[in-house]
């Protein structure tokens, strides 16, 4: 009975441990992002009559979803460090299966974003499209990285680093380009 215990203990304090490990990382992750979403992008600021209602919505998410995906993007190679310092022959961890499920929550919750933002986009007016057009901002990038399912879960993160990374370009040029834009003037 008392080795039960004792068995029972170190579990209890193992499963412990775990927790606080996730619960600093999660404390880590939201401060890098609160860091993400600060300084640089007070500067990007825009009265709301700068432009047209569809362009300055596009501006807004366009911001909010680059930021998203600099976390997921973070978290992705926090977890690709982590995971080539393991053995791969080894069993996948229970740390690796908790941060491998809030990667993927991550990922389909940023893929929610990134489908409002091109729905947003492709139902602009036709001149606010065109203008967009003449800006040369795509919407390839972002359309590959949703192609990826990232609904679907249990991702690789290496394997969407790239994907991450030319969606975030992409979205930043659409906030650049559109920051730096002149009021439209409507005829």
């Amino acid at each position: 009975m008392g080795a039960v215990l004792t068995t029972l203990a170190a579990i209890a304090a193992l499963a412990s441990g775990m927790a606080l490990f996730a619960l600093a990382r999660a404390r880590g992750r939201a401060r890098r992002i609160r860091h993400l979403s600060g300084g640089r992008d007070a500067a990007l600021a825009l009265p709301p009559a700068r432009l047209p209602d569809g362009l300055s919505e596009l501006l807004e998410r366009s911001r909010r979803v680059r930021i998203e995906l600099e976390a997921i993007t973070l978290h992705a190679a926090q977890v690709s460090r982590l995971e080539e310092a393991i053995d791969p022959a080894s069993r996948r961890p229970l740390w690796r299966r908790i941060e491998g499920a809030s990667f993927d929550y991550a990922a389909a919750r940023a893929a929610e974003g990134l489908r409002a933002w091109l729905e947003l986009r492709d139902h602009l007016p036709a001149e606010s499209r065109e203008h967009l057009r003449q800006l040369a901002l795509e919407d390839a990038p972002i359309r590959e990285l949703l192609a990826s399912d990232l609904d679907r879960g249990d991702l690789d993160p290496r394997g969407l680093a790239g994907a991450l990374t030319r969606a975030r370009a992409a979205l930043q040029r659409h906030e650049q380009a559109l920051t730096r834009e002149r009021p439209l003037v409507y005829r």
